[in-house]
């Protein structure tokens, strides 16, 4: 598979900053995924309710902030959906604090394009991305 082909897919982009969060949206509407964008941990966890996705991609701030909040709700509410967090330097002692709490993978930015392409493999990858639809949100 070339470096730009994904298997298709529904991608979930959580993200509050707008340069970080466009260049997100450009390298993932390259990769011909679906992309759905929400700009807040609210926002999010409503979405996927609405519509489940197979990964999702949270670049939100501050440190201990939204990112965290999208994690934690997601696996206290049963969510196995991969998530994977977009942080910068300053923020890498919490990587195993995130990974902890779910975090499927972790990028630094800037990010690069092959880090990305290689992290959202194998969250759909993990997802059961092989044709078949999303895990439906859990009931309750």
């Amino acid at each position: 598979m070339e470096d730009g082909a994904m298997v298709g897919g529904r991608v979930l982009l959580v993200e509050e900053a707008a340069g970080q969060g466009a260049i997100l949206r450009e390298y993932l509407q390259a990769l011909r995924v679906d992309v759905a964008v929400t700009q807040s941990p609210a926002a999010a966890i409503q979405h996927l309710r609405r519509q489940p996705v197979h990964a999702v991609l949270c670049a939100l701030g501050p440190p201990g902030g939204g990112a965290t909040a999208v994690v934690r709700a997601m696996r206290s509410g049963g969510w196995p959906t991969p998530v994977i967090l977009v942080t910068e330097d300053g923020e890498a002692p919490r990587g195993a604090e995130w990974l902890a709490a779910g975090a499927f993978d972790i990028l630094r930015t800037p990010v690069e394009r092959g880090a990305l392409v290689a992290a959202l493999r194998r969250a759909l990858h993990q997802s059961g991305r092989t044709g078949t639809t999303p895990p439906a949100p859990p009931h309750g």
